[in-house]
């Protein structure tokens, strides 16, 4: 344990590159692909109440998702599409808690700015 991060996994992997199982001192869980220490690749990060989200599933870069992912939230609805950084940038859509698409468009910095319509 570091700083109240337990891992899990081959020890040498955690500098390197290698999949495990990473707690966080807020009981927070990440597990899938690490690079240097870090969330990176293809992984499932599984928050905690004081957090926005429930589960973000996708892939990561340097510790935020980046890449496709799809991002369960804690009021039940679920986001899906292309992040950057953490943030939803590209195509992606909002569907609520009953599974009913609430939004879909373009996003850039987490924000709606081309939405798309049904015909």
């Amino acid at each position: 344990m570091h700083n109240g991060v337990q891992w899990t996994g081959r020890l040498d992997a955690l500098q390197s590159s290698a999949a495990g199982i990473v707690t966080y001192a807020n009981g927070a869980r990440y597990a899938g692909g690490t690079r240097g220490g870090h969330r990176d690749g293809v992984g499932v990060f599984t928050g905690t109440s004081s957090l926005p989200f429930r589960e973000r599933v996708g892939e990561f870069t340097a510790d935020q998702m980046s890449g496709y992912g799809v991002v369960y939230l804690n009021d039940g609805r679920v986001r899906m599409g292309q992040w950057k950084g953490g943030v939803a940038d590209g195509y992606g859509a909002v569907y609520n808690g009953l599974g009913k698409l609430v939004e879909q468009g373009l996003y850039a910095g987490d924000r709606l700015v081309t939405p798309l319509t049904r015909n």
